[in-house]
């Protein structure tokens, strides 16, 4: 059975070789700490949008690899999206 990290550098490695991402920071509560989430991950890419859309969904194993992998350790992903500036 993987942890939460260990399932987070897995799909850590796919980001980064698929879609460029070299700025994610895994954020957790605080032992003891009530939270609606077992982790946050808070990445950045730069560019517009569409370009880091497609990065992810225009490649073939992003369905397979990185959603298969969410499925089958019963994990969602609830993105949240946001322009700096």
């Amino acid at each position: 059975m993987w942890t939460s990290l260990g399932l987070w550098d897995y799909l850590a490695g796919w980001y980064q070789v698929e879609t460029g991402l070299n700025n994610s920071t895994l954020l957790a509560p605080l032992e003891g700490e009530p939270s609606e989430f077992v982790v946050v991950n808070h990445a950045r890419w730069d560019g517009s949008l569409l370009s880091v859309t497609f990065k992810q969904l225009g490649k073939k194993s992003f369905r397979s690899y990185v959603l298969g992998t969410l499925d089958a350790h019963h994990v969602g992903a609830m993105p949240i999206l946001y322009r700096l500036g």
